[in-house]
């Protein structure tokens, strides 16, 4: 299936938004929950206001595994990629992300279970992986496909409380407002009436 989307945006601005994997998607992630307290590990438990429903965490989480190549990636970003164990085969970035066999797209509960996860971060979900990681009693946060920058903030900050990397994920994301917004200002009116179209996949 093709998905597309026609923004009023520069080229380069939009390459930005590809290059930290932005999906055009008509899902948009959810915030992090208002009053947690952000940190290292002193800020457990804390809870998230996940798309999957309020995700509550003891501890902070030493062994992820992580079912989408955009959240593998933001983890890594952030800090937070020792705490990773396991990848899906298409987390292919960064070069040192455990990438394995899993199928995000057919996930198996049995095979993530393997990894003995204290968290698993998924992007989609074709029907029962949500219920049978609770069945497992295993911890699970889903990180729908950003449709908006805003979307990628926001799923980045979340991962930063849920990792506990909160600080590092908020440096991140200024670090990404400042320079999408330097592109926009060299780019200045250039920009104006061009779009893109944003092939997912070769069906």
């Amino acid at each position: 299936m093709h998905r597309f989307r026609s923004v009023r945006r520069s080229v380069l601005l939009v390459s930005c938004m590809v290059a930290f994997a932005v999906a055009c998607a008509p899902t948009s992630t959810s915030s992090v929950t208002a009053g947690s307290s952000p940190g290292a590990a002193s800020a457990f438990p804390t809870t998230i206001d996940a798309a999957n429903g309020k995700v509550t965490l003891d501890a902070m989480p030493t062994r992820i595994v992580s079912m989408s190549p955009t959240a593998t990636e933001m983890l890594f970003a952030i800090g937070a990629g020792d705490q990773v164990v396991a990848a899906d085969s298409y987390s292919n970035y960064p070069s040192d992300a455990p990438t394995t066999k899993l199928s995000a797209y057919e996930p198996n509960a049995e095979a993530i279970a393997n990894y003995e996860p204290d968290l698993v971060i998924y992007a989609t979900d074709p029907g029962d992986l949500q219920s049978s990681l609770d069945k497992l009693k295993i911890p699970a946060l889903s990180e729908p496909a950003a449709a908006t920058l805003d979307d990628v903030y926001a799923q980045m900050e979340q991962l930063g409380q849920v990792t506990g990397h909160a600080d590092d994920a908020s440096a991140q994301v200024s670090a990404l407002k400042q320079k999408i917004q330097s592109v926009i200002d060299q780019v200045g009116d250039a920009g104006k009436g061009m779009t893109y179209y944003y092939e997912l996949d070769d069906t």
